[in-house]
């Protein structure tokens, strides 16, 4: 009798969740320390520039603090410090929004150092373990193998890579929500259910992230298609897909995004290669060589041996057992399931190989396509990152494959077999990184002289005459934590989709001041 009532607390997808989030959170203290996690502590940070490997962390934090340091604006994500004499959003540095407008509410309490970026982390951690272990607990009906495949998601290479340079680009729980979202779909979902659950989803991603609210779309809308082919109801589907959409219209415009014409870029090299899910670059895979890439930049998005075996175990399964699926595909609506499956997967696929389609350093072939549709295209100039959603719609799809063919008994051990050599092909890269996190680069300022404090009384601003780039980066941040620390402002700083015409027409105006000795008593 106690038994029972264990399993039937264990089977439930509450203590699932909590289970599987806590194996997440042990996960990223075990990876990135308990230290990060303190409000104050902001030389991990700071220091992220000065490691030597390229990191955007610097920036965001920056942006975070420029940001609370400005009057308050509608659209509330403005702020007047950081391209003055414009307004930009904070949206556009990467600051994580839906952390920032909240703290900048409790700015007035809140320590003079504080961040948010290790408590996102360590939530982002949980939230991909609990929700992976819903996902796959729906798919399997089984507790360990939830646990056992949870931690699959956990140990997500990707993930682990953003953490490290672009923290907002970790919140792949989203993705999973989106996939928990259309696994659990009921075959009478009411329409109210379908807009409150997209609507949530397209808002929270919109303040975090703007490549992964694409991809929210793009679920968004082949889960509304499969609505479309099973209630027949147009009209019902219409009404789910607008309200969503005139929601996160509003949300976007509340936080500034329209509120200046943004550098959208250009079509960039930052594609993914053909090589994507087995390539481990970096990641210091124990099996597996790292390949070139070509000019393909944004091609990560490594499976790990141990899942890529488990990828391969599966499709023998379905090979050998051909037939019983094909009887499972005999199911009117497992099969409409699987054919918009399977689409939603080419275009993701399609979207972020871009028209350059590469293998290793060697450009294929280019296809063409129309200029506005390279020039909508370029607005997500990093499409590599779209096959993020594939990795993990196919990593689902192994584990429950090897859990419906073969009893549990069976598929617990070879699932934990896989996971152990996942653990093993990629631990040499969790422990340098763990190692890195141990190493505190010192942030000190390279702006000693006692002139500055001399300067920080009488000027307000600082003016960038000439146009930095990536390599000077550090000496940006130095000036930025200035600017900071003294109120005052900057004409230019990187952002993501930064005012770079009307930024670049302001410093040709002020150097003609200049070169009429009127230069502004007021700025350095």
């Amino acid at each position: 009798m106690f038994k029972k009532k264990i399993k039937n607390i264990v089977d439930t997808n509450l203590f699932i969740f909590i289970f599987c989030s806590i194996l997440g959170v042990i996960f990223f203290i075990k990876l990135f320390g308990m230290r990060i996690l303190d409000f104050t502590y902001t030389n991990w940070l700071l220091a992220g520039y000065l490691s030597g490997a390229y990191s955007d962390l610097p920036g965001h934090y920056l942006g975070w603090e420029l940001y609370r340091n400005s009057p308050w604006y509608f659209p509330v994500g403005l702020m007047d410090n950081i391209v003055y004499p414009f307004k930009e959003t904070v949206a556009y540095t990467g600051s994580i929004s839906l952390f920032a407008f909240p703290f900048k509410l409790l700015s007035p309490i809140l320590p003079n150092n504080f961040q948010y970026f290790g408590l996102f982390g360590i939530l982002a951690y949980a939230l991909q373990g609990g929700v992976s272990g819903l996902v796959v607990k729906k798919i399997t009906n089984s507790f360990l193998i939830s646990a056992i495949g949870s931690l699959f998601f956990i140990l997500s290479t990707t993930m682990i890579e953003r953490m490290y340079f672009h923290t907002l680009l970790a919140a792949h729980f989203i993705i999973l929500l989106c996939i928990y979202v259309c696994v659990t779909k009921k075959e009478n979902t009411a329409v109210k259910y379908n807009i409150l659950i997209w609507s949530g989803l397209l808002v929270i991603i919109a303040m975090i992230d703007f490549y992964q609210l694409l991809m929210v779309l793009f679920f968004m809308f082949f889960y509304m298609l499969y609505d479309l082919l099973e209630q027949k109801k147009p009209v019902r589907t219409l009404i789910s897909l607008i309200i969503p959409s005139v929601i996160l219209f509003s949300v976007m415009f509340s936080i500034g995004i329209f509120h200046s014409k943004a550098a959208l870029g250009g079509f960039s090299i930052a594609g993914a290669n053909l090589n994507v899910f087995f390539n481990p670059l970096w990641m210091n895979s124990q099996f597996l060589p790292s390949l070139p890439i070509g000019k393909q930049q944004e091609s990560f998005a490594y499976m790990g041996f141990g899942m890529i075996l488990c990828v391969i175990f599966a499709i023998v399964t379905i090979l050998v057992k051909h037939k019983k699926f094909k009887i499972i595909l005999s199911d009117k609506r497992f099969f409409r399931k699987t054919i918009l499956t399977v689409l939603l997967v080419i275009a993701f696929l399609v979207f972020a190989l871009s028209p350059t389609i590469s293998f290793n350093d060697k450009v294929l072939f280019v296809y063409p396509v129309p200029d506005f549709i390279i020039s909508l295209w370029a607005i997500f100039r990093d499409t590599g990152k779209f096959v993020w959603p594939v990795v993990y719609i196919i990593m689902f799809f192994a584990i429950w494959i090897v859990a419906k063919e073969y009893k549990h008994k069976i598929a617990i051990p070879i699932l934990l077999c896989f996971l152990i050599i996942q653990i093993y092909d990629l631990h040499k890269s969790f422990t340098d990184r763990a190692n890195a996190m141990v190493v505190h680069t010192k942030w000190e300022s390279s702006l000693k002289s006692s002139a500055w404090n001399e300067l920080a009384k009488t000027k307000k601003h600082i003016f960038y005459l000439q146009k930095w780039i990536v390599p000077r980066l550090r000496d940006v941040y130095f000036f930025t934590r200035y600017a900071i620390d003294n109120d005052m402002t900057l004409n230019d700083f990187y952002i993501a989709r930064g005012i770079n015409m009307q930024v670049s027409e302001y410093k040709q105006e002020e150097l003609a001041r200049i070169y009429r000795c009127q230069a502004r008593d007021d700025t350095i």
